[in-house]
């Protein structure tokens, strides 16, 4: 399970709304490639900001790209 443990709305230059977020799990995910679908409490179709964190027990991850794949760090 991934948890919201801090998060806001950021407002592209185009006028969309990405989620940024710090994010904690269980577990490590079986994809890092992470939308809202995989996070509770947050709506599927969400995108994931550029510089969100994940950690997992044993393990810490950022995403570098606006809806991008999260690489451990």
């Amino acid at each position: 399970m991934i948890r919201i443990l801090a998060g806001e709305d950021v407002t592209r230059a185009d006028g969309s709304t990405v989620k940024w977020v710090h994010l904690i799990g269980d577990a490590a995910p079986s994809s890092l490639a992470l939308t809202g679908a995989d996070v509770e409490d947050m709506a599927d179709d969400a995108v994931l900001a550029a510089g969100s964190t994940l950690r997992v027990p044993g393990k810490k991850y950022v995403l570098y790209e606006d809806g991008g794949t999260f690489v451990e760090v």
